[in-house]
C-alpha cells in the first residue's frame, strides 16, 4: 500500500482499535465504530435528536456538586453540558465538537475542536468554579488541530493527538509544545498511552501506531490486524 492507500482503507473501515492503560498493563481492543453509545440518562433527556440519533462520544466528570458532559459528534456538533447531580438540571455551557474532558487539581480542561473537509482547528480551554458554583472560563490556547484524545504524561502535563500531530500540554495551559507531526488525518485516532519511559501508541481506525523513541527521533511502525492486511481501498 501507499500511504494515501492505508488512508483511503483505514478511513472506510468499519472497525477501530483502541489502547487502553488498565493498571499498567496495555490492552488493544476493538470495536465497531458505526454502533451507537448508549447514553446516561441526562444526555437521553436533554441532548438534541441529531445527537441522540448519532454516534455522538461523550466523556463525564464531576464536581462537588455538578456533573460535566462533554459531547463530540463531529460535523453534526455537540456541547459541554453542565448537569446538577441534586436536581438533575441540565445546561449547555458551550456548543462545539468537545472530545475530551480532563479534571486536574486546579480545574477542569476540554479538548475541543473539528477537523472536516478542508478546515482544520483545535482549542484546550480550562475552567474553575467560583464561589457561587460556577463554572467559569480561565484561559484558551490554540492547538491548530482537532485534539482527538490524551494520556497523562507526569502529573502536570497532558499528551494529546490531533489530526496532525502529537501536541505536549501543560494542564495549566501555560505551554503547549509540539512533539512531532503526525499526518493521520485520514485514519482518525480515538486513543493514546504511554509505554516503557517515553515510547507511545495510538488507536485509530484499522490499525495501531507505535511510536519508538530511538536516538533522538520517533521510529513509526503500523499495526494492522491480520484479517484486514488484504482490505483493498476503496475504487
Amino acid at each position: 500500500y501507499t500511504t494515501e492507500e492505508i488512508w483511503a482503507v483505514a478511513n472506510n473501515s468499519d472497525n477501530e482499535w483502541e489502547v487502553v492503560d488498565n493498571d499498567h498493563k496495555i490492552k488493544i481492543c476493538s470495536h465497531k465504530r458505526r454502533s451507537r453509545e448508549v447514553l446516561p440518562e441526562w444526555a437521553d433527556k436533554n441532548l438534541p435528536r441529531h445527537l441522540k440519533n448519532g454516534f455522538a462520544r461523550i466523556k463525564t466528570v464531576e464536581t462537588k456538586n455538578k456533573l460535566l458532559g462533554a459531547v463530540g459528534a463531529g460535523e453534526f456538533g455537540g456541547g459541554l453540558y453542565e448537569i446538577d447531580k441534586v436536581s438533575g438540571n441540565c445546561e449547555l455551557l458551550s456548543k462545539g465538537n468537545f472530545n475530551e474532558i480532563v479534571k486536574t487539581d486546579s480545574g477542569i480542561v476540554t479538548l475541543s475542536g473539528l477537523a472536516h473537509m478542508s478546515s482544520d482547528s483545535g482549542v484546550a480551554k480550562s475552567y474553575k468554579t467560583d464561589a457561587d458554583g460556577n463554572l467559569r472560563l480561565e484561559k484558551s490556547i490554540n492547538l491548530g488541530s482537532e485534539p482527538n484524545a490524551f494520556c497523562w504524561c507526569g502529573n502536570e502535563h497532558i499528551l494529546v493527538v490531533t489530526h496532525n500531530s502529537l501536541i505536549l500540554l501543560q494542564v495549566d495551559l501555560k505551554c503547549a509544545v509540539k512533539v512531532m507531526d503526525t499526518h493521520l488525518s485520514g485514519i482518525y485516532p480515538n486513543s493514546i498511552t504511554l509505554f516503557g519511559k517515553s515510547n507511545i501508541l495510538i488507536g485509530c481506525r484499522h490499525a495501531v501506531i507505535k511510536l519508538i523513541w530511538e536516538n533522538g527521533n520517533y521510529k513509526e511502525t503500523w499495526m494492522i490486524h491480520a484479517d484486514d492486511v488484504e482490505r483493498k481501498p476503496p475504487a
